[in-house]
């Protein structure tokens, strides 16, 4: 009898492995009835942008990935992807497949080689292969790659750090820190919310080796410079860390350190109580509860070391304990930073010793069954839950539903879609009133895709959640068409108020919607809402603007909106305003243009103090004669005066101390007698006290 090598029948089960992957990937794209939208959507387009630089050429497309590299959502996911879309094609199925083939396949494999390193009682292959299995059965684990998230390759990075660290915990070779440096750095910024997995993974780590010297060492000189010792290298490995970031992504990296992203989100967190809620369903009570019986058994029978097991259980509660106190957001993919790995761990460290007992050796493949059958809960959403009903997700993991969310409206959507893209023929920006899945911006983009070749919808940024956005009013003004749905569809009224007043502007018809006219067509969703669509007819007037302002801040009083700046721009077309967390002040260009009837303006957001200093320094000057009218406005819209006129001069600053009323509002315009004049300003700022 010839015998196989053993790496052929290693390679087979590999290539089965992934094509298992794929295959249960593209056959969950075909179930579902959804036009993508939000993330969900974001994510595929991006890797196509990649791939579409990349045929442009080596340079834009490492000009693409640097430009990436300084938002939030960078582009590094896309690197293993883009062969693949070249491969096969843009579709959404490809770009799930290759999610589960370049992400979660890795994620597994790495599952494998973690537990058979820790776990050195059974043959190697055995550990591998029976941990790759449970780590592919993780629902929580498929979650966010059906839906189209990168996430599962942050599991890969932050597995890796942790195999490597345990193979050298007391982090004694060089090599060992250098490459926890890296691998945490590129974790983070592969997708930033990893940062606690790192942040739980640092600790844990810390926190083991100062229990451990305390246990293993006697007196007190001995244990603190051990500690100081092993607590250099580990430090070193943090700074190591954030260098590397600072290196690839200095703008990314400066705001993950200096933005207070808990403030921003807050409209986004649900209490610790929820949060933990949330963490529960997608897990389960049952297999968490037979995996910790499986870490506990394992180490108690001394199959396993005591300082692996002390640190993979720290690890897991510091990162609950960040989940539920700091994030608390209720994101899938947030909730897989470790506890798939964890529970797949444990739960393979059962069936093993419950092998190796003789006389409760049965009950391990019944365990193998109903670990992989509680898991593996897509063949559920379509198979079992007919049979056997929803599942309880007290004890069971939350099942992996595709979505058919569009199903009923499919129609609609095209239909709606279709219109605005005959509207749009001038490339008109549209602002989409609404926070739902039933319909944004994102939905209109991809049902638009369905029915023309080429794209003409601009939509324009929503001010959709109060922590994190703006006015509406200052994006509403450059929208030359409004979707309106009546009543208001929001996913948190609460803590949506600012799209509440979106609608409010055309609902309530505030002044500000004389400036529109609404459209014959009428579109009605199937659960009721009704969908208004309005053209504007004229420029908003300054007046105008700065009533619609003063009454959305009276409806938003005591709301502090998160990236609203102090000044709004009175027309895109001819004032930019830039602004960043990188930036102590915001970069304001006003340019005039030929026939303009109206000069370029800017609007203080918030009123004037009784007496204050306008200040501000201008970097630029594009003419010989420009200068600043600056005028006083009430909150009805009513120019009351103007104040001295400023002089601009390229590199200078100005001030000009003044007094108003209460609750009045300054209007800065660029004035010139020449053909053309632009000037960049920046610190422009109001103080509330005259300068001395």
């Amino acid at each position: 009898m010839i015998r196989s090598p053993r790496w052929l029948l290693t390679a087979f089960a590999v290539l089965f492995l992934l094509g298992l992957t794929t295959t249960v990937a593209v056959w969950f794209v075909h179930q579902e009835r959804l036009l993508y939208y939000s993330d969900i959507r974001f994510y595929h387009q991006l890797t196509l942008a990649s791939w579409h630089q990349l045929q442009a050429g080596l340079q834009p497309w490492l000009a693409f990935l640097q430009h990436w590299f300084g938002q939030d959502y960078n582009a590094l996911f896309t690197l293993p992807l883009v062969p693949g879309i070249a491969l096969g094609g843009e579709s959404r199925p490809v770009y799930v497949a290759l999610l589960a083939l370049c992400y979660l396949s890795p994620a597994a494999l790495l599952a494998g080689l973690l537990g058979r390193t820790l776990y050195r009682a059974a043959p190697r292959r055995r550990v591998f292969w029976l941990n790759v299995l449970l780590m592919l059965s993780a629902a929580a684990l498929w979650q966010p790659v059906l839906r189209g998230y990168p996430d599962a390759g942050g599991v890969v990075l932050i597995s890796l750090a942790l195999w490597l660290y345990v193979q050298d915990s007391t982090l004694q070779r060089w090599r060992t820190v250098l490459g926890l440096a890296v691998l945490s750095g590129l974790t983070i910024l592969f997708r930033r919310h990893f940062g606690y997995a790192v942040v739980a993974l640092y600790a844990a780590i810390g926190t083991t080796q100062c229990l451990l010297l305390w246990y293993q060492t006697s007196g007190w000189s001995v244990f603190l410079r051990a500690l100081l010792r092993f607590g250099l290298h580990l430090v070193v490995a943090l700074l190591g860390a954030i260098l590397l970031m600072a290196l690839l992504a200095p703008e990314f990296t400066w705001r993950a350190l200096a933005v207070d992203y808990g403030e921003l989100y807050r409209s986004f967190q649900q209490t610790p109580g929820e949060t933990w809620q949330f963490l529960w369903q997608g897990y389960g009570l049952v297999l968490p509860g037979l995996a910790t019986a499986g870490w506990w058994l394992a180490w108690r029978r001394g199959h396993l070391r005591t300082e692996h097991v002390l640190l993979c259980a720290l690890l897991a509660g510091f990162w609950i304990i960040l989940f539920v106190l700091l994030v608390r957001q209720p994101g899938h993919h947030y909730r897989i930073h470790w506890l798939p790995l964890l529970s797949g761990l444990g739960l393979s460290f059962l069936v093993l010793e419950l092998w190796r007992i003789s006389r409760l050796a049965a009950l391990a493949v019944p365990l193998l069954a109903l670990a992989v059958a509680g898991y593996a809960v897509i063949a559920y959403n379509t198979g079992l839950r007919a049979v056997v009903g929803e599942p309880d997700t007290r004890f069971w993991p939350e099942p992996v539903e595709a979505w058919r969310y569009h199903e009923k409206d499919y129609d609609t959507y095209l239909h709606l879609a279709a219109v605005l893209h005959r509207e749009s023929a001038q490339g008109e920006r549209l602002y989409v009133a609404t926070s739902s899945p039933l319909i944004g911006d994102d939905i209109l983009l991809a049902a638009e895709e369905i029915i023309a070749a080429g794209r003409r919808l601009n939509p324009l940024p929503v001010a959709a959640v109060d922590s994190r956005d703006f006015y509406p009013v200052v994006t509403l003004l450059a929208a030359d068409l409004v979707l309106i749905p009546q009543p208001a569809l929001l996913t948190a009224p609460a803590q949506q108020r600012v799209m509440q007043l979106s609608v409010d502007v055309f609902a309530q018809h505030w002044p500000f919607s004389d400036d529109f006219k609404r459209l014959p067509e009428q579109f009605t969703l199937s659960e009721g809402t009704q969908l208004y669509l309005y053209r504007r007819q004229r420029p908003t007037s300054v007046p105008v603007l700065i009533k619609t302002l003063a009454r959305m801040r009276a409806a938003l009083s005591g709301v502090v909106l998160g990236t609203q700046t102090d000044w709004i721009s009175a027309d895109w077309n001819t004032v930019s305003i830039q602004a960043g967390p990188n930036r102590p002040y915001p970069l304001i260009r006003l340019s005039t243009q030929a026939g303009q009837i109206t000069p370029p303006t800017i609007v203080s957001a918030a009123p004037l103090p009784p007496s204050f200093v306008l200040r501000g320094q201008v970097l630029a000057l594009e003419c010989t004669d420009a200068r600043l009218q600056v005028d006083l406005y009430d909150a009805d819209g009513q120019y009351l005066r103007s104040l001295p006129v400023v002089s601009l001069q390229a590199g200078a600053a100005f001030d000009l101390p003044a007094t108003a009323p209460a609750n009045h509002y300054l209007g800065l315009s660029l004035r010139s007698d020449q053909a053309h004049c632009a000037v960049e300003l920046t610190a422009v700022q109001i103080n509330s006290k005259v300068a001395q």
